[in-house]
């Protein structure tokens, strides 16, 4: 039987990476896709299909189920959901929406092990939607079933509390995890209240997963913790038997930890893409160029009654610039700050050598995140 096991397992690895290769087919050119091969449409929905029933027989298993909330069929269901602050309630009891409305006729269903990641710029509705996964808030408009089995653990930035009189062991009592992220024995017995502040975000993350949840969420998580906890976390998370959400502009982080993105393109839009965060900034750089070359043969085609210039763009020539800027920029960060994590991991290193490679990586993690961000807006 554990042959069997090994060699289904095996198979579904293929499956998936040659779903992960028809998945890159599948989104090139998305206005086309009615000219696509039907046959090789018809083969990616069975590739899917059995990647899906694969992944399934995979998790089920007594092992998994060992200590964890068992996980229904039915996690969160959403249905036209809506929301805008200081929308009017009709006559009939419903909510209408406002001209600014945050979340516009969202539908999503949730699955077991789903790995969402949550992106878009500041202030564009990503906290709003992650209160109404938990119940904070209302819709507007629409409705969302949760199942019963539910069990939601939500890390964010404002939700660290602690009875600081109380020691780190009588706040989190499972052992394993306070080994596995850092608590050594001669810690246990320390007060919350002689921690640092990034030891009491690391306990706060503890009392959130040694809830057991089912359904974990992790807002901005990378804003918080420091880089040996953020690695600790993700190791937890690839072997986590539950669904997961993540809110995050972390390349780094939401590539190793999501497989796929809810984007939000403003005016309460959110779009479903199968895939992880390089992948969609690969599709979005294809894209561009895609309209570019489109743009440049009606450029030749009207040229003869058209003068330069217009042909409508997406994007300003200034704005053109800086996102090409910005992609040389973030490739530029991106290759400096794997030299630093390859420093900081190195056990040959000083101190000296440690101490000015963190400074300078917080730096550089700063200006990625703002950069990243900026970059989102325009390709958006």
């Amino acid at each position: 039987r554990a042959e069997r096991i090994a060699n289904y397992n095996a198979e579904t690895d293929k499956v998936r990476n040659l779903l992960r290769r028809e998945l890159e087919w599948m989104h090139a050119t998305p206005c086309a896709r009615t000219g696509k091969a039907k046959y090789r449409k018809q083969a990616f929905w069975e590739l899917k299909g059995r990647a899906e029933q694969a992944y399934t027989v995979r998790q089920i298993s007594m092992e998994a189920l060992e200590g964890s909330t068992r996980l229904g069929t039915k996690i969160i269901d959403c249905y036209d959901v809506s929301f805008a602050y200081g929308g009017s309630r009709a006559a009939d009891g419903t909510k209408s929406q406002s001209s600014g409305a945050l979340i516009k006729d969202f539908s999503y269903k949730f699955q077991r092990y789903d790995r969402i990641g949550v992106v878009g710029r500041n202030g564009i509705g990503k906290s709003t939607f992650i209160d109404l996964l938990t119940g904070a808030l209302e819709p507007s408009s629409g409705r969302i079933e949760r199942g019963e089995s539910l069990k939601t653990g939500y890390y964010h930035q404002s939700g660290m509390q602690f009875d600081e009189s109380q020691t780190v062991l009588e706040t989190v009592s499972n052992l394993g995890l306070l080994n596995q992220f850092l608590f050594p024995h001669d810690m246990l017995n320390n007060p919350v209240s002689k921690l640092s502040g990034g030891e009491k975000r690391r306990l706060y993350l503890l009392t959130i997963l040694m809830q057991q949840p089912n359904l974990l969420i992790l807002d901005e998580p990378t804003n918080d913790l420091d880089i040996v906890t953020l690695n600790i976390l993700e190791e937890y998370l690839l072997d986590f038997k539950g669904s997961l959400v993540v809110v995050s502009h972390d390349r780094h982080f939401l590539d190793r930890v999501v497989d796929h993105l809810l984007v939000f393109c403003g005016d309460g839009v959110i779009k479903d893409f199968a895939g992880g965060y390089t992948e969609y900034r690969s599709f979005i750089k294809d894209y561009e160029a895609g309209q570019k070359r489109s743009a440049k043969k009606n450029e030749e085609k009207t040229k003869s009654s058209e003068t330069p210039g217009t042909v409508k763009k997406r994007l300003s020539y200034k704005e053109q610039r800086e996102f090409y800027s910005l992609e040389a920029e973030l490739e530029r960060l991106n290759s400096e700050i794997e030299e630093l994590e390859a420093l900081l991991s190195s056990p040959g290193a000083s101190y000296e050598q440690i101490d000015e490679a963190s400074r300078r990586y917080e730096k550089l993690k700063k200006e990625l995140d703002e950069k990243e961000t900026r970059w989102l807006e325009l390709s958006l």
